[in-house]
């Protein structure tokens, strides 16, 4: 059985059988060339005729985990393998993003005015329409008030509408579950989004003794508790009841997009991947702070596990 070489990928050691699709003769389907290590190849059933063509169309025999993992195969290449239902073009899907620190100088993100700019540009390229921008609050590191977080915002408008970038943009907060917060929320001014929407977080050493009746009084108080990036609070992974109890009790999860493209150390992509898998994700956020959270965004949008997310039609982003 004759073959013919098509192009080299590392590691072939399992195959499966797809259609390759015609491609017109004035168009290579893909350039450059990638390092030598294996071959793809094209596996005619017979004898290659001289003159006629082929009465069915050839097969490729394929690596499909080698070709993910290839990074120097063109796009072009990928893309004769890869469909719509698996490798999402950009964020339209998600519409709104409510997980952001993009108010400069207040806190651990945006450093200067630039900085909010670039970053609201590109989310705004990448198919966001809706920015809440979330800084934090916390009682010994980023004392932030409604006051200067409302300051900042306006400055933040400001500077977009300047440059025309079409992105509606609103701020709340990023509210440690630390010894101060019980006294915040005794003063009722906290800043919530979308009626009453709380963005909450964990210490990432151990929660707070007090988390269930935190979260019991800001429900009897109408807020609609979401707790951010679950998939980070690594003293849960070995018991992870401890998630299903605060799904039972109505807390709204929101995973990181960029624990997906393992920007955070292991087993982060594991549990995000598994939390998707358990149907327990509600919002997505990007939790932006800079351009290497953004290189890890657009990572994000290769994994399949995103995919099927944002497909389920679970996500509730596109309602804020």
């Amino acid at each position: 059985m004759p073959f013919k070489a098509l192009a080299n990928i590392p590691k072939v050691n399992k195959g499966i059988r797809v259609p390759v699709p015609k491609i017109s003769s004035n168009r290579a389907p893909f350039s450059g060339s990638a390092t030598p290590s294996a071959m793809i190849y094209i596996a005619c059933s017979g004898p290659q005729p001289s003159k006629k063509p082929l009465k069915k169309p050839p097969t490729l025999l394929i690596d499909s985990d080698a070709l993910d993992n290839n990074d120097q195969i063109n796009d072009d290449f990928k893309n004769i393998f890869s469909s719509s239902k698996t490798v999402l073009a950009d964020f339209s899907g998600v519409k709104t993003d409510m997980h952001s620190h993009l108010i400069p100088g207040i806190n651990d993100g945006a450093r200067t005015i630039e900085d909010s700019i670039a970053l609201a540009r590109r989310m705004h390229e990448l198919g966001y329409r809706k920015l809440i921008t979330t800084p934090h609050i916390q009682q010994d590191y980023f004392k932030n008030t409604p006051e200067i977080i409302l300051g900042g915002l306006e400055k933040v408008r400001t500077a977009l509408k300047a440059e025309n970038i079409s992105v509606e943009i609103e701020a709340a907060a990023e509210y440690l579950l630390d010894d101060g917060f019980e006294e915040l929320a005794a003063r009722g001014n906290l800043l919530t989004f979308s009626g009453k929407h709380i963005l909450v977080e964990l210490s990432y050493f151990n929660p707070n003794p007090n988390l269930k009746t935190i979260v019991f009084n800001l429900q009897v108080d109408g807020y609609k508790v979401i707790l951010a990036h679950p998939e980070r609070y690594t003293y849960w992974f070995s018991s992870f009841e401890k998630y299903e109890d605060l799904k039972d009790r109505g807390v709204l999860f929101q995973m990181n997009l960029v624990s997906l493209a393992g920007f955070y150390p292991d087993p982060v992509k594991k549990y995000a991947e598994k939390f998707i898998e358990k149907g327990m994700i509600d919002l997505v956020g990007t939790d932006m702070h800079n351009m290497n959270y953004m290189a890890a965004l657009e990572n994000s949008l290769k994994e399949k596990s995103l995919a099927r997310l944002i497909e389920s039609g679970k996500l509730l982003n596109n309602m804020l």
